[in-house]
């Protein structure tokens, strides 16, 4: 067995709800002390949180602070007394991260002034020996959570949630070999110019995102262009191949990984070309990670003329998100 393999647990733990309680209170009595900081603190970068009305990705400190300062508003504006979770069930999926299900109750004194909604969460203990969120579902009614006039929606969730499901976490830890093994299985197929191998790479359709500038990569033919362009700027840059370096990943759910990683073109060991700093969201479908979100650093001629220098500036997935919708 793996480094990376544990033993699956699908049961109710004390243990693993004690961890989540805790978690939950310190949160709470921060929330309500108006300290945004130390909430921030015990969320991941990046976690991703869903109502139903969608799917919110936070990556910076500047996300998160973002939607925490209006909910503390919020909070206040309501003359909120008691800001209450408490915990349903909870599991552990591995032996650093924890799944988990509770009810949250806005209070004035005695008198509730939101209604009360269900939640599921999954936290992961990090080497400094925290438990921060990295993924997140409320059942309220609107998309941008925490927001100043929180809406529930309830059974929202109902089906999803109706059972604990099996979870690829309770055997894998940690997302970045994950990551890396797709990220050098793309690699293999650029280098071999296995053009077929390389879409399969891919969902279709799924979106490619630059500096400035979003596409919607609709079919197979629409990703040639990129493909011959890499392979344009590995000649043009005098290198014999490419690669994808991998700098970090999360699971943001049992089937979907955000990774961020380096490209480069490479002569011998020599970087020659880049590196381009990039992001990618992968989902598991039928038994094979595929893509359904690029990001590159760089400006769109970049795949016209190919890179010669490092490209630093990768929009993140809010600003990305902010300007489809304009």
């Amino acid at each position: 067995m793996s480094d990376h393999m544990h033993t699956r647990s699908t049961e109710n733990t004390p243990a693993a709800a004690e961890v989540y309680q805790d978690w939950l209170d310190t949160t709470s009595r921060l929330l309500m002390a108006g300290d945004v900081a130390g909430f921030a603190a015990h969320t991941a970068r990046p976690y991703a949180m869903r109502t139903r009305e969608g799917e919110t990705i936070f990556e910076t400190d500047a996300d998160i602070l973002a939607d925490i300062q209006p909910f503390i508003a919020s909070l206040h504006a309501l003359d909120v007394t008691h800001y209450i979770r408490l915990v349903r069930k909870a599991r552990f999926l591995n032996p650093e991260m924890i799944e988990g299900f509770h009810t949250t109750y806005t209070l004035r004194n005695a008198v509730t002034v939101v209604p009360s909604y269900l939640n599921r969460m999954v936290m992961r203990r990090f080497d400094d020996g925290v438990w921060r969120v990295i993924e997140a579902e409320h059942d309220l009614a609107h998309q941008n959570f925490p927001v100043a006039d929180t809406q529930t929606k309830l059974g929202a969730f109902d089906t999803k949630w109706a059972e604990m499901l099996s979870d690829i976490r309770c055997e894998y830890v940690d997302a970045r070999p994950l990551y890396q093994a797709y990220l050098s299985s793309m690699d293999s197929a650029n280098n071999a110019s296995d053009y077929d191998g390389w879409l399969a790479h891919f969902t279709f359709p799924h979106t490619l995102h630059f500096e400035q500038s979003d596409l919607e990569i609709a079919d197979r033919d629409d990703l040639r262009t990129v493909f011959a362009a890499l392979a344009r700027m590995a000649a043009n840059a005098g290198a014999d191949r490419i690669a994808r370096r991998a700098d970090r990943a999360e699971f943001v759910a049992s089937d979907r990984v955000i990774g961020y990683h380096d490209l480069v073109a490479l002569r011998g060991d020599r970087v020659v070309a880049g590196p381009i700093k990039s992001r990618m969201i992968v989902t598991l479908q039928d038994g094979a990670w595929r893509a359904t979100s690029v990001s590159n650093a760089a400006p769109h001629e970049l795949f016209s003329a190919g890179p010669a220098d490092p490209q630093d500036y990768l929009p993140t997935l809010r600003e990305i998100q902010k300007r489809m919708s304009q």
